[in-house]
């Protein structure tokens, strides 16, 4: 009895030879023998890896989202290789199958967060305080808030603000995160 056409097309396998399956019947209510050709047995046998994939791939989703069109591709790129690493690890290291995917992403992120993370925080506060004269950051005077029209990016939190400072000109938020403190009180102690 069939239940529904499929149509497949491949460059990779064929009809023969074709196979003996086992199916229930819901007319007879017993099993029966049915012919399955040979590329619907090759899907069959790889199908539940690419659910596998796909399984793992939703769990832990980077969830980063960006304006460029090809940033959701990248993304799923990254998250594949993590589900694929975190597997060929499983294999690899037969004592250690209690790896969650979580965890050994997290191992993943650390890894690169000890590896480069003091290296970012390094270069960020050189170039905040590169572009502002050392002569207007040394005079401890006439720091104020000065609100202005247009939103744009503060320079330590990268959050839209509408404040900077009136000596400087360096645009800070001064209601969340108290940015406009933080970059005045780091950078005279750099610079002292």
């Amino acid at each position: 009895m069939i239940k529904s056409a499929v149509t497949m097309a491949t460059n990779y396998d064929s009809l023969e030879p074709m196979a003996q399956v086992k199916r229930r019947s819901a007319k007879k209510r017993e099993n029966i023998f049915v012919l399955q050709p040979q590329l619907i047995k090759t899907y069959n046998s790889s199908m539940g890896d690419v659910d596998l994939l796909d399984q793992g791939v939703n769990n832990y989703r980077i969830s980063i989202h960006g304006k460029k069109w090809w940033w959701v591709l990248f993304t799923h790129m990254i998250n594949i290789l993590v589900v694929y690493a975190w597997r060929h690890y499983t294999i690899t290291y037969q004592n250690d199958k209690n790896m969650e995917p979580l965890m050994f992403q997290r191992n993943i992120v650390r890894h690169y967060l000890r590896s480069y993370g003091k290296a970012i925080q390094r270069s960020t506060t050189n170039r905040q305080s590169g572009s502002v004269p050392r002569s207007i950051l040394q005079d401890p005077a006439g720091h104020f808030p000065q609100k202005i029209e247009n939103q744009l990016r503060c320079r330590q939190c990268h959050m839209r603000a509408r404040w900077r400072c009136e000596k400087c000109r360096v645009t800070l938020c001064t209601e969340k995160m108290d940015c406009f403190r933080m970059f005045h009180s780091e950078n005279r102690n750099d610079i002292l």
